[in-house]
């Protein structure tokens, strides 16, 4: 049980962290001088959503959902 419960653990911190990357990203675009010149507000806005939606997937999601998705 023991070994489940880290496994379950390991598949939510690597959601966890792929999605704050994503969302890191997005704010990144849009808030950086260097990047908001170059990027519309409105893809740095959707990939900041993109992580936020990867980060409430590794929080609320079922855990036999979690096994399945990430094999």
């Amino acid at each position: 049980m023991d070994d489940d419960l880290r496994a379950e653990r390991r598949r939510r911190h690597r959601l966890y962290a792929v999605g704050t990357a994503v969302a890191l990203s997005g704010m990144t675009l849009g808030t950086m001088p260097v990047f908001a010149e170059r990027t519309p507000i409105l893809v740095a806005k959707s990939i900041a959503m993109i992580g936020a939606v990867i980060l409430a997937i590794g929080r609320f999601a079922p855990d036999h959902f979690l096994r399945r998705l990430l094999r």
